[in-house]
């Protein structure tokens, strides 16, 4: 039976169980308010979720494994990433060392086995055993089309109006050119890669790369790349294998002659659970491919508060 246990069954089990209640590894008492919602994103399966652990109300992210030593088998106790994690959920206990999050604090870990000699009658490959992305909401199932059609009308404006508020609050603090430039960069973040996108432009300003000399296409993708930390001398997994490719060596030899240090790592990005196409590597060259058509524009006079190099 516990061959045929995976991590998706216990997160379904985690999502759909009746039981509120359970006693952690520590000893503690804890209750569940909300499991919290299924994420796709690295950093826990569930985010959201409120607990009651001994009587206190915690509000953060879900960790499912199917033993409580994949936690440390899949490096989440290195990972930063994993620091908003408040509960590890297993179906089975087979580690006597507790939870450790990367910064050092240690969290509960309940266990949704079933007590010894029974098992769970629940077949993995059951339709009904598949992941939805929340239950319903019952004050939504109520409401009618037109109902609904002014709710998500009344929040799409809401969220229009507060990017208008945030571009017009940035814009009084910086150059508009500054401004346009790290808009387009935490678009192409999309929501896993946003922060990072954003921590790069802090680095890595757009005076920064308008004062490259000489300029060459090849030299600004190598600046951007080699500051996000993204090129494959500067990745654990492909460091050590040979260049073949002519334009990835091209770039390698453009950054080694720039010489900078205050870079990003590895690490910052995500590329867990992301599209191929969506990769950050990939959104970076766009950046770098959006700057270059937007300085072409200055050079042939059109409008723009994007300054020339």
């Amino acid at each position: 039976m516990k061959s045929a246990i995976s991590e998706n069954l216990v997160a379904h089990l985690w999502q759909r169980s009746r039981v509120a209640q359970f006693v952690a590894d520590s000893g503690k008492n804890v209750q569940v308010i909300h499991p919290g919602r299924l994420s796709h994103d690295i950093g826990g399966d569930f985010q959201d979720a409120v607990l009651l652990i001994d009587g206190q109300r915690i509000h953060g992210n879900i960790e499912v494994h199917v033993t409580n030593k994949q936690w440390y088998n899949h490096k989440h106790h290195c990972d930063s990433r994993y620091n908003n994690v408040v509960l590890h959920v297993v179906y089975w206990q087979d580690n006597p060392v507790p939870t450790r999050l990367q910064n050092g604090i240690v969290i509960p870990t309940i266990s949704l086995s079933l007590p010894a000699g029974q098992c769970l009658d629940i077949p993995v490959e059951r339709p009904e055993s598949r992941l939805q992305v929340s239950p319903p909401c019952p004050h939504i199932a109520r409401q009618s089309t037109e109902q609904l059609t002014g709710l998500l009308t009344a929040a799409g404006k809401q969220r229009f109006a507060g990017k208008v508020d945030f571009f017009l609050r940035a814009l009084k603090r910086g150059k508009p050119g500054q401004v346009l430039f790290e808009g387009l960069a935490k678009a192409l973040g999309y929501s896993q890669n946003s922060e990072a996108f954003r921590r790069l432009t802090n680095k890595l300003t757009l005076d920064a790369i308008g004062q490259l000399q000489p300029y060459k296409e090849k030299r600004q993708q190598a600046l951007i790349l080699g500051t996000a930390g993204l090129l494959p001398s500067q990745r654990a997994k492909l460091k050590q294998k040979p260049l073949v490719n002519v334009e990835v060596e091209e770039l390698e030899q453009n950054w080694r002659t720039l010489g900078l240090a205050n870079i990003m790592s590895e690490t910052d990005w995500c590329f867990f659970r992301v599209r191929p196409d969506n990769f950050p590597t990939r959104r970076l060259i766009a950046l770098s491919c959006l700057i270059s058509k937007l300085k072409s524009w200055n050079r042939t006079g059109a409008p723009s508060a994007w300054p020339t190099s």
